[in-house]
């Protein structure tokens, strides 16, 4: 079984700061059915997607370890706060866009240095991170949440699960919507692209399509409905990003 993602996200400045990120991820990989994710120092745009975004893309929880950064000050030169990273708080904002955009709980337990101030998305994120303390207290607590979390309706899940159910024949008429466009697209544009793209016939392209409805039905990745010009076909609003990796993984597999 695939294990779902936390994303680990822990100051790394200090031995003892890439200590706790790293006792913070022993904690989630002794689990079953997670494993964890708590980035190295990334030097280049290609690590950067490939791998922060990529693990904050597919997680389905996250981790967030918060440690003062140094003082700031506001507009009159009056001590603002301590901030904490500016990097962990662009994560938080990633995933808080992750909800708003997927419609989906994340699962999050966030730990404060008791000095540092919250902004921006961090505000709204999580209303009350927990006190940053001893390391065996924090610990603790993330184990005690792992326990009580719910990460089973995350998107990534639900996607690779209901791909799998996919025959192949459906997985190339998902493949063609996409291509397309994604949305909206008229059964005659989606026989064009199956006949020049994936190899199939007049003949058979119209009861691959009627076949594929059935697997849709079940799974919910497409649905369609009639317009004057015919059956529309539309990738799940939510999970389209999810698809379009499905996809894209499945076309370079072929």
């Amino acid at each position: 079984m695939e294990k779902s993602l936390i994303f680990v996200s822990c100051g790394q400045c200090t031995d003892e700061e890439k200590n706790l990120g790293k006792a913070i991820q022993r904690v989630i990989d002794q689990s079953s059915d997670l494993k964890s994710y708590f980035a190295e120092s990334v030097h280049d745009l290609e690590s950067l997607d490939r791998h922060v975004f990529g693990a904050l893309r597919d997680c389905v929880g996250g981790v967030i370890v918060m440690h003062p950064r140094g003082r700031v000050l506001d507009a009159t030169s009056n001590e603002w706060g301590i901030r904490s990273s500016v990097w962990i708080n662009q994560e938080i904002a990633i995933l808080a866009y992750r909800r708003m955009f997927e419609g989906l709980e994340i699962p999050t337990i966030v730990f404060a240095d008791s000095r540092v101030r919250l902004e921006g998305a961090m505000t709204t994120l999580i209303v009350n991170p927990r006190i940053l303390g001893k390391t065996d207290e924090v610990l603790r607590k993330i184990k005690d949440w792992l326990d009580a979390a719910n990460f089973s309706k995350a998107s990534p899940k639900i996607v690779s699960d209901n791909w799998e159910r996919l025959t192949e024949p459906s997985k190339k008429v998902v493949a063609a919507i996409i291509d397309a466009g994604g949305s909206e697209v008229i059964q005659v544009v989606l026989q064009r692209v199956l006949m020049k793209d994936y190899g199939l016939s007049e003949a058979e392209v119209g009861s691959v399509i009627n076949a594929a409805r059935s697997d849709f039905a079940s799974t919910g990745l497409v649905s369609w409905c009639s317009r004057e010009s015919g059956l529309a076909f539309s990738v799940h609003r939510t999970w389209e990003p999810g698809v379009r990796r499905k996809v894209k993984d499945w076309q370079a597999g072929r």
